[in-house]
């Protein structure tokens, strides 16, 4: 055990998520970084979520029930507010971590003006592999970037808990799907940030059970409230540019869902 080192505090939010859940357990117990706590935060799951994680013989794996259901965003809220650790991270019951992922993440957060680590991943789908990003990502204030070509897997963040403690407001309960994109760019606003480019995680695309896949529409038209809340806080005249190009995709998925369901004349008018 490295407990002369920092604590990583690994946040899995669970909500029926059985199928794959000991994957996603398993890349982390195979962490060549040992010094990390799982805050497992069940939001009362009918399936055997509970069971497969209490099988685990492991007294760094901590289970909570939650008192009622919430919201994922709520949720997360609530497992960060049981962690330990001087860095948080996050891993969803359906994607896993190499093995490495630690252990690369505090090697360039540690002793510098970083608050936030993220990498480049791969998407699974139909069990072939392709990376997220072709391109380098930056590093250092990334705010602006990230308003137009948002680029944060939540499954690659590394951030340190003291700067999510300053955030005065966390993740915004109200949202089901854009909550990420919403938080890390209000983040990013007061923190720098530095990119690994190599994949430290793989995302499973294919989930047919991930709000990404099941609710389409509503996770384009909740993207349209988070555009709207970052405009009304960030909008200037440095930074307009970059909320254009962001306005602009937000559009192009909604038009382009309703030209695949033949709502042509929907399609049109938001075109």
């Amino acid at each position: 055990m490295e407990n002369n080192k920092p604590l990583v505090s690994v946040i899995m939010n669970c909500y029926n998520s059985d199928t794959y859940l000991g994957e996603a357990i398993n890349s982390v117990i195979s962490q060549t970084y040992k010094n990390w706590e799982i805050i497992f935060w069940d939001n009362q799951s009918t399936d055997k979520s509970a069971e497969i994680v209490k099988s685990y013989d492991d007294e760094r794996i901590k289970y909570f029930y939650a008192p009622s259901f919430t919201s994922l965003y709520e949720a997360r809220n609530y497992a960060i507010e049981k962690a330990n650790g001087e860095y948080i991270a996050f891993l969803d019951c359906d994607d896993k971590w190499y093995n490495n992922k630690l252990k690369e993440q505090l090697k360039v957060l540690e002793n510098s003006e970083y608050n936030l680590c993220y990498s480049n991943f791969y998407n699974l789908y139909e069990n072939k592999l392709k990376k997220a990003f072709s391109s380098l990502q930056p590093s250092g204030n990334i705010f602006k970037y990230q308003i137009a070509n948002y680029s944060i897997g939540i499954l690659t963040v590394m951030l340190r808990k003291s700067a999510w403690d300053n955030m005065k407001e966390k993740f915004d309960k109200n949202f089901t799907y854009p909550g990420d994109l919403d938080f890390f760019i209000r983040f990013l606003h007061k923190n720098q940030a530095i990119y690994i480019d190599e994949p430290l995680a793989i995302y499973r695309a294919d989930n047919p059970n991930s709000i990404s896949n099941t609710k389409k529409l509503e996770n384009i038209k909740q993207t349209k409230e988070a555009y709207f809340k970052l405009e009304k806080i960030f909008l200037n005249n440095e930074n307009k540019v970059e909320f254009i190009y962001f306005k602009d995709k937000v559009l192009r998925s909604e038009a382009g869902y309703y030209f695949r369901n033949k709502e042509f004349l929907k399609s049109r008018e938001i075109i």
